[in-house]
This record gives C-alpha cells, structure tokens and sequence, in this order.
C-alpha cells in the first residue's frame, strides 16, 4: 500500500486517536498508550480505503503472440465476448484486437464482513479510583501477603462477609463483617452484590462489592483472593 511520507507507522493491537477523518483516503491520527511512540502523529489509511483495497477484484488478462491459425480457430462467440471484456469497440484498429487470447482470468472472492473490521472503535475511560488487584496462581497467597506488608501505602486486603458467630478475639468490621441474617446475606448474594460467595460448614463467606468499593476509597489497590470466574463480576 502506498503511503505518504508523513504516515505513521503502527501495528495490530495499538490504540489511535483519530484527530481528522474528513478525507477519504487518509486520517490524521495519533499514537496512545504506553509506549516508546506515544504521542506520535500521521497519517493513516482511512477505513473506506483499507475497505475499498480489500473488496478490489483482481483480473489477469494474458495475452499471447499474435497467430493467425489460432485467431481463425476462435469461434466468432468467444472472440465478441474478449472484446466485450476489454473494452474495444468494433471500429478499433488497435493492434490489440488481433491478439491470441491465451487465457482470461477473473478472480473475485468475497470478502467475510468481520474481516472487513480494520478499525475497532474503543473508548477512553477515566476512573477516580485504584482498581483491585486479583493474583491467581499456586503463589497467590504469598504474592498476596508481600503486596501488603511491603507496600502498605498501595495495596490493602478487604474485609470478607460470613453468617457464622464471630470467635473469641474477633472484632467485626476488621476481622470480618458479621451477618446476622443468612436470609438477608443470601438475597445479597442473589442481588449480585457480592463478587463471590459459598458455603463452608453450614456458613456463607463472600466478598462484596461495597467491601472492594471501602478499600477503593481509601486510594488503595484492593487486593482480591478470589477465584478466576470471578472477574467478570468486577467490569
């Protein structure tokens, strides 16, 4: 694909903020994200042209030395039908028209619409506050543990839901906020206000959302000992 000198070069999987998309060939854009080029600025190939090379059908025309045996063993229905597809009218004395057609080819494959997607549109979110942090692994536990107690300022465990009677030496709301009610935990949990809950000996355990949400607020990682199919719930 030819390209202006000015165009900027990027690669599958880089982020582009579109500053001109007036022109129909070419965009104006700018590298971002965290990377060695951000902040670049170019030009690139707009979506309709990217859409415009794909849909293009190739057609191969071969001509051969012009051989008058052959020419007079054409048959008069292929001869109209080459110069129909090239174009010559009967009056054209271009030598072209004498030519032994060796072979026409003509090659138009369908291009899939998904593979048509050049650009993905995504959008820029801001969020107030530090995002929680999942470990997953056989070292979960001890990456954990290090994550809080030599980076205190940064990253903080929250405090887990459970139904069961708290034991001597706990203190509610630091060691674990105590539910009264398992009726009302297990409408909570139905509610989706808990990124992941289940029951041990008799009892609920969860996390909530609210939990992850105190530890936000504080401008803290929270730090999340959760299973991976809880994710989903964090978007």
């Amino acid at each position: 694909m030819d390209r202006p000198g000015e165009a900027v070069s990027f690669q599958q999987g880089d982020i582009l903020h579109v500053l001109n998309g007036s022109d129909e060939e070419w965009w104006q854009a700018a590298l971002v994200g965290p990377s060695a080029e951000d902040g670049v600025q170019g030009l690139i190939p707009s979506k309709q042209r990217l859409e415009k090379k794909a849909r293009t059908s190739t057609k191969n025309v071969k001509f051969g030395e012009p051989d008058d045996r052959r020419s007079s063993s054409m048959s008069t229905k292929l001869r109209t039908s080459f110069k129909k597809k090239l174009g010559f009218g009967k009056r054209n004395s271009s030598p072209q028209t004498n030519a032994t057609a060796s072979s026409v080819e003509q090659s138009e494959e369908p291009q899939d619409e998904e593979m048509l997607s050049f650009y993905e549109p995504v959008t820029l979110q801001k969020r107030g506050y530090a995002r929680p942090v999942i470990v997953l692994g056989p070292l979960k536990e001890d990456i954990n543990d290090k994550l809080v107690n030599d980076f205190p300022e940064k990253f903080a465990g929250c405090v887990p839901h459970t139904t069961r009677k708290a034991r001597q030496g706990e203190v509610d709301g630091r060691d674990y906020h105590f539910v009264t009610s398992v009726e009302q935990m297990e409408r909570d949990i139905q509610a989706h206000l808990f990124i992941e809950a289940g029951r041990y000996k008799d009892n609920l355990y969860g996390t909530s959302i609210q939990a992850v949400r105190e530890v936000a607020e504080q401008n803290k990682h929270c730090i999340l000992g959760v299973s991976g199919y809880a994710i989903k719930r964090l978007h």
